[in-house]
């Protein structure tokens, strides 16, 4: 046999090792019920997939409405499921996403202790995962993240399987149960199919002294090729689907430079959701040189006049973190574009400025650490060889590629459209099993108090931020619902992208987008996308014309309607807020 696969085939994890692996998931489900998300509303984009859901429920097929780009594949079905068992509601298919997420917990669980992770540094990598302001938000919702995310530890782990094989026979079972789950479980989200496409190569390449491994390996990544294929030319055939190009605008120097921008702000976001692991860091501050200590002092201190400056031009929140939009922002959780008006700042500036800064010198000091460290010494200790025989060549083989595929997917997101803070997820787990590996050889079985100290702070914003994104939604339902329980049609009110993404597709059946192009024809420029004063792309939603309006703090160009603010009150200061209900002059 491959000495990778002879090295494991007795150290297994045992079933007390998997305990804590439980205690993920349940970790996952006691924070989503501290966040009581309950609302009959859409979040984020899940609006639409909902919707879907809700269709393929009824009628057993699938119907897109103009606004997905993403294939949805199979989470449309499983939340589906939910609405046979349990009767539609938006609540009933979320919680098809919190299934996936204490899975998912689960599961990197069980992977980090295969890449040789103690039983505590596993724990504490899953919850850096599945607990992070990012995920918590998406496990709370339907979007498609955190089923791309499940679908992507399916694959590794069966990619690691392959590696603790007994035979030929088995391993390559265990490959074609990797490839072919990702090409099914890919279809959710289509830079999923990575997996299939690098990271069962990288696999077959470290089993590759199998015999006629290497020409097995290539058919199966062609049929995996053919496969995906044939489920594009299926989504590109679908009405209503949204098709996406890779760059839709004109490549000059402008677009190059707003790339570069985009993807360092992609880099330090990356490094804030994995903060609590490079916190560890903080503790070997004492054992630095001082000429370390001093070249770390006077990078810090070269962001001063630059803050300085962007200060007195009023950008300074562009260097502050979080650094990208979508999820995480300085309003809190997911209330960047909401409604009109200006949602109050809970993350104040001397907060992001400390943030900031510690994230930087963390970083310095881990990249000084790691610089300095006997890597000849690393290589020979019988600690880093996982219980998958993986030392940390294999290690690199198996998780670099997936990895850098997945930056220059997002590269045409960079040149164009633009990148969201929560593209981050797949890149976050090979990050963190190449990072814990490293602090596991540098600290030990368990990180020091610095780590566990900043992910507790971490799960507390999580935890509250998507509470109040919640309840901030559930006052925006209750006053739009005010508004239609008065007799005013729910056409002639705008609540916001998502209650008036559903009042379009109520009213019209699909988003009036104009990059459709199934049916021809669809697409009708609106009468109203000119008109000032309104929240959102008014061209998509022309069955929307409001007459009243919801808003964060009242607006000037709207004018007092007849409805009271609805009071509501939020976890995260200030804790008293309202939501107004204006109307158009």
């Amino acid at each position: 046999m491959n000495q990778v696969a002879a090295t494991a085939t007795d150290q297994q994890p045992g079933w007390r090792k998997l305990l804590p692996g439980i205690g993920c998931a349940l970790a996952v489900a006691l924070c989503v019920l501290l966040v009581h998300p309950v609302l009959e509303m859409g979040t984020n984009d899940d609006w639409s997939y909902i919707k879907t859901a809700q269709t393929f429920a009824a009628t057993g097929h699938f119907v897109y409405n103009g606004w997905a780009t993403a294939m949805l594949g199979w989470q449309i079905p499983w939340g589906a499921l939910f609405v046979r068992l349990f009767g539609f509601s938006f609540f009933a298919v979320r919680m098809s996403t919190v299934v996936l997420a204490m899975a998912s917990g689960y599961l990197f669980y069980v992977i980090l202790l295969r890449f040789g992770l103690s039983t505590w540094n596993a724990v504490f990598g899953a919850l850096v995962l599945m607990l992070s302001p990012l995920s918590l938000p998406l496990t709370t919702s339907f979007m498609t993240d955190i089923p791309g995310v499940f679908s992507i530890l399916v694959c590794l782990y069966f990619c690691l399987r392959a590696l603790t094989a007994k035979d030929v026979r088995a391993a390559l079972l265990w490959l074609c149960l990797a490839a072919g789950s990702n090409v099914v479980l890919g279809t959710v989200r289509q830079i999923v199919w990575l997996g299939a496409l690098v990271m069962v190569p990288s696999t077959f390449w470290l089993l590759r002294r199998y015999r006629r491994f290497m020409a097995i390996g290539l058919l199966l990544w062609l049929c995996s090729i053919v496969s995906l294929f044939a489920c594009l030319q299926w989504f590109q055939h679908q009405p209503y689907s949204l098709p996406e190009k890779l760059i839709t605008g004109r490549l000059n120097g402008g677009a190059i430079a707003h790339f570069f921008s985009r993807m360092l702000r992609l880099v330090l976001t990356l490094l804030l959701c994995i903060f609590p692991v490079l916190a560890a860091w903080f503790s070997r501050v004492g054992k630095q040189k001082r000429a370390t200590l001093a070249k770390i002092a006077i990078v810090l201190a070269l962001f001063l006049p630059i803050l300085f400056w962007a200060h007195k031009k009023h950008t300074l929140d562009h260097f502050l973190p979080p650094w990208l939009g979508n999820i995480l922002s300085r309003t809190g959780i997911s209330q960047v574009n909401a409604i009109m008006g200006n949602p109050p700042t809970v993350l104040p500036t001397w907060a992001m400025l400390a943030l900031g800064f510690a994230l930087i010198a963390a970083t310095l000091i881990a990249i000084a650490t790691i610089w300095e460290m006997n890597w000849d010494r690393v290589a020979r200790e019988p600690g880093v060889v996982s219980i998958t025989g993986l030392g940390w060549r294999e290690t690199l083989i198996i998780l670099v590629p997936f990895t850098l595929a997945n930056f220059v997917l997002l590269v045409p997101r960079g040149l164009d459209i633009g990148l969201w803070d929560r593209y981050i997820l797949p890149i976050m787990i090979p990050v963190l099993i190449l990072l814990l590996r490293v602090c596991q050889q540098e600290f030990g079985r368990r990180l020091p108090l610095f780590s566990y100290a900043t992910l507790a702070l971490f799960t507390w914003f999580s935890v509250a931020g998507t509470h109040d994104e919640f309840a901030i939604s559930r006052a925006r339902l209750q006053a739009a619902n005010e508004v239609t329980d008065a007799g005013v049609p729910r056409t002639a009110l705008s609540g916001g992208v998502e209650y008036d993404g559903w009042t379009q597709i109520e009213a019209q059946g699909y988003i009036n987008d104009d990059r459709l192009v199934n049916p021809p024809g669809s697409y009708h420029p609106s009468r109203h996308a000119n008109e000032s004063c309104r929240k959102g792309d008014l061209d998509r939603t022309p069955a929307v014309v409001p007459v009243y309006v919801l808003t964060y703090t009242p607006v000037d160009c709207l004018l007092p309607s007849r409805f009271a603010p609805v009071n509501y009150r939020t976890w995260l200061a200030p804790s008293h807020r309202m939501i107004y209900v204006q109307q158009r002059p």
